[in-house]
């Protein structure tokens, strides 16, 4: 274990996040590239995301606790219950850290999506990674997605624009697979997975709000054993359209024992919209077919995330409004083989008396998936069948130019 201070210049506001590595001999492979996963919430967290050490086997996997919740530290001093979690899972844990960043000079600002895009900035420093994939649930794809925008957006303040599809063309051969920072041109990161990501929070509570009516109006719900006769229609709606499995997954169990007292929910994000990368603040330039990282977008078929605002949202937002139709049409051979990847994994994977599916779509460098039987926690839901999903888009961007 290493543990490993990074000072900061303004001592009165440093803190320290939590973070530690999956299998660290493998950080550096030259074919595996790590897996830098964020957590959703705000404030849930990483030990939800442990099970991801058995899903996709062989790769280096960071976590880390978000400021305010889990191990890491909690500003304004509120003391925060710290989750130990359980003996299998603590085993997996190989590298164990303390990370601390320079914080903000302003102690309102320190809870916000761009403190927290500046605190994954510096964790991947501090770690000198080159190129790695990031993978976020939840709120945590939010957070991946404004990490890669604002790194876009840097490379637009760096270079000039033009709408010349010859000098974009040039562009997009210089730098896609680079980093599109330029103070960290070492840095790459090669494919984004947003996993149940809601691109418009206020929607996506408007839709939870209609389940629950429903379930209360209608009286759904799932198969009637002695565990749910007695469930309200809140807790049925968790049980439906959150995590689906029997009994609540002890990973599960432990984030909630180290959930944040000091920003949690999506009350504190409730005006967010996810929009494209934009050219010193130009809305009429955007070109995030060219600076974004390829995707995939993912939810589970009973999701409270929809494919609205869960895939066809993010899809607007990376493929935009193109008329080429090479970026507008699928590519019918490739989703023919993926599928067929995926079916044979469908039918080792079950859970339950429910087997899984995915359906899947193509598009340039978007991807998308819906896990049939699962919702929001499809990690937990099923594992096996989330797991290929995630490794085989990994292992479609792993081998990129240097």
């Amino acid at each position: 274990n290493n543990n490993n201070n990074n000072n900061n210049n303004n001592k009165n506001h440093s803190y320290q996040l939590y973070y530690r590595i999956l299998r660290p001999e493998n950080l550096s492979s030259s074919k595996l590239a790590p897996i830098i996963a964020l957590h959703g919430g705000p404030g849930l967290p990483s030990n939800y995301l442990l099970p991801l050490a058995d899903a996709i086997p062989h790769r280096s996997i960071i976590l880390y606790d978000q400021l305010g919740c889990g191990q890491s530290d909690s500003p304004e001093n509120i003391i925060m219950p710290h989750s130990t979690g359980g003996g299998s899972q603590q085993e997996k844990v190989d590298d164990s850290s303390l990370l601390n960043p320079s914080s903000s000079s302003s102690s309102s600002a320190i809870y916000s999506i761009q403190r927290s895009v500046l605190d994954l900035h510096q964790l991947i420093q501090h770690l000198g990674l080159h190129k790695f994939h990031l993978y976020g649930h939840s709120y945590g794809g939010m957070l991946a997605y404004e990490y890669i925008k604002w790194i876009a957006e840097i490379a637009l303040l760096d270079d000039s624009f033009d709408d010349d599809d010859h000098k974009i063309d040039h562009y997009h051969h210089h730098h896609h697979k680079k980093s599109h920072d330029k103070r960290n041109s070492n840095i790459t990161c090669l494919s984004v997975v947003l996993s149940s990501t809601p691109s418009n929070i206020e929607q996506m509570e408007r839709n939870s709000e209609l389940l629950q009516n429903r379930l209360k109006e209608e009286q759904i719900t799932i198969p009637k054993t002695s565990s749910t006769l007695q469930l309200t229609p809140e807790e049925l709606f968790q049980k439906i359209h959150f995590c689906r499995t029997q009994t609540i997954p002890r990973a599960l169990m432990d984030a909630y024992a180290g959930l944040s007292k000091t920003w949690f929910g999506t009350s504190v994000i409730m005006d967010y919209i996810a929009t494209p990368p934009i050219h010193n603040g130009d809305k009429s330039k955007q070109i995030p077919h060219i600076l974004l990282p390829p995707v995939m977008a993912m939810v589970g078929e009973h999701d409270f995330v929809t494919t609205e605002y869960g895939i066809d949202a993010w899809k607007k937002i990376w493929i935009g409004s193109c008329t080429n139709q090479n970026k507008d049409t699928l590519n019918e051979e490739e989703d023919q083989e993926q599928q067929e990847q995926d079916d044979n994994a469908t039918n080792k994977s079950t859970h339950g008396n429910n087997s899984s599916s995915v359906i899947i779509s193509r598009n340039g460098s978007f991807r998308s998936r819906v896990l049939s039987g699962c919702s929001h926690m499809g990690l937990l839901e099923d594992g096996s069948i989330y797991g290929n999903v995630l490794e085989q888009f990994f292992k479609e961007f792993d081998e990129i130019e240097s």
